[in-house]
């Protein structure tokens, strides 16, 4: 089955960074990364991780001990986030679909995405691999725009 799922690059993130996340993602990312709870030496999964906004308040909200696995499905977004956070002891990049994640069931205390569940081609198929990456107990958070029912 061909991946449905949308992929950017070239100029895409550069765009994305200087224009979009100033004036939508940035206040949405800072409120979610309050929403987050990790114990200390815990593992936090972020899905559609665009050019790491996000990261860059998880970075300086949780524990320095808390792993941090950024992923998207586009490797130029994967590379913008990279490339901005810079080499971060405690963050791993990999390129990775949030419906279909490389990941052992029980992995992390957290997943969390901002906005990304959106536009997954299955959404019931990335809720349910949040639920399979998830420790006992974990927390999935993430945040769309629109109707809620959609």
């Amino acid at each position: 089955m061909a991946n449905k799922e949308n992929k950017y690059a070239g100029s895409v993130p550069d765009v994305y960074q200087e224009y979009l996340v100033p004036i939508l993602f940035d206040p949405f990312a800072k409120d979610l990364a309050t929403r987050i709870v990790a114990p200390e030496h815990g593992a936090i999964l972020e899905t559609a991780c665009g050019t790491g906004v996000l990261a860059e308040y998880l970075l300086d909200r949780v524990d320095k001990g808390i792993k941090l696995i950024e992923t998207d499905l586009n490797p130029a977004m994967l590379e913008a986030t990279a490339s901005r956070l810079g080499q971060v002891n405690n963050i791993e990049y990999k390129s990775a679909s949030g419906t279909d994640l490389p990941f052992d069931g029980s992995s992390f205390d957290a997943v969390v995405c901002q906005f990304g569940v959106m536009f997954y081609p299955d959404v019931l198929l990335g809720y349910r691999e949040a639920a399979r990456v998830l420790k006992p107990g974990g927390q999935f958070i993430f945040n769309i725009w629109g109707k809620l029912e959609k």
